[in-house]
């Protein structure tokens, strides 16, 4: 933060009105085809009040990263702390994290954008960061549900990539034109993978182990 502030615009809402009117402009337009003069019109600012808060536009970016991964890391946290059985434990997880997508789908399509679309003229960042954390809870929780036998021995790299893959129906649902999908379908699909997890079907959903061939004489 700049240490000179502007007279009379220094206002604890501020720096929160300048980053929601650039989570909604740079989710339509992208990064690079929006101004910060455009940003501070949204909310009747001015050029100096953005530099005191974020020094620049870069800086502004940088600070909707932030912001998206201490979203993240409280909800990872939770799901983390929560003492459920597995099933329950990752549906809660998916429930919140499309909860989340509701509520924030500015800021979801702007990340989508940046992630997995041609380049917008965004600062260069560590594009795998926020996959990798979500990657890494969803091993632990596999892992921890493992050593309590709730579940069958899988490849714990296998379900946390599963559940990203499935976590993409939610995005695809609520960022595209998709509208015709129940607004439940993905946790019903994920309810139903599931359960090929769980001890009791282990039996009847047996995963095939890849055979090893012996070398030839």
């Amino acid at each position: 933060m700049n240490p000179q502030h502007p007279p009379g615009e220094h206002q604890p809402s501020l720096r929160l009105k300048i980053l929601e009117a650039a989570i909604a402009l740079f989710a339509e337009k992208g990064y690079g085809n929006t101004s910060v003069r455009e940003i501070v019109g949204e909310v009747g600012a001015t050029k100096p009040a953005l530099y005191y808060y974020f020094e620049n536009k870069e800086g502004l970016f940088r600070a909707i990263l932030e912001q998206a991964e201490q979203k993240e890391a409280a909800i990872l946290a939770e799901a983390l702390g929560s003492e459920t059985e597995f099933l329950e434990r990752l549906c809660t997880l998916y429930e919140t994290l499309c909860a989340g997508i509701a509520e924030n789908r500015d800021l979801f399509k702007l990340l989508h954008a940046e992630f997995w679309m041609p380049p917008t003229g965004a600062p260069d960042f560590d594009r795998s960061h926020h996959p990798n954390m979500l990657l890494k809870a969803i091993r632990q929780i596999y892992d921890e549900a493992r050593m309590r036998g709730e579940v069958i021995e899988a490849d714990a790299d296998a379900v946390a990539y599963f559940f990203l893959s499935l976590l993409g129906l939610a995005f695809l649902r609520r960022l595209s034109p998709l509208r015709e999908m129940p607004s439940d379908i993905p946790l019903r699909v994920l309810r139903l993978a599931l359960t090929g997890l769980q001890k009791d079907t282990a039996a009847t959903h047996k995963v095939p182990t890849r055979s090893r061939r012996r070398p030839r004489d």
